[in-house]
């Protein structure tokens, strides 16, 4: 993951949720992509065929308010993920 723009003159603070419980915090440095490998308990996935993880930063932005941006794309935006996977332990 990364923040590709300076947008926050610090660090965004973020946290990797699996339901309500915070299982990986992380300080994400403008410019600087970051890769989590978190380990995860077969006791957290829990039964289902599905599971939901969350990646909720503490700062948020929208580029159409930031002049320097040039946009007009209106989401609010936190941090890129590129890719995110589970595997299995071997």
């Amino acid at each position: 993951m990364d923040q590709p723009n300076k947008v926050f003159s610090v660090a965004q603070h973020g946290e990797i949720r699996l339901g309500d419980a915070v299982v990986d915090d992380f300080d994400l440095e403008p410019q600087a992509p970051m890769v989590r490998k978190i380990a995860l308990g077969p006791d957290q996935l829990g039964e289902g065929q599905n599971v939901e993880l969350a990646i909720v930063p503490d700062k948020t932005f929208v580029p159409a308010g930031l002049a320097a941006l040039q946009s007009t794309d209106t989401r609010q935006l936190g941090v890129r993920v590129f890719r995110a996977f589970v595997q299995p332990k071997q």
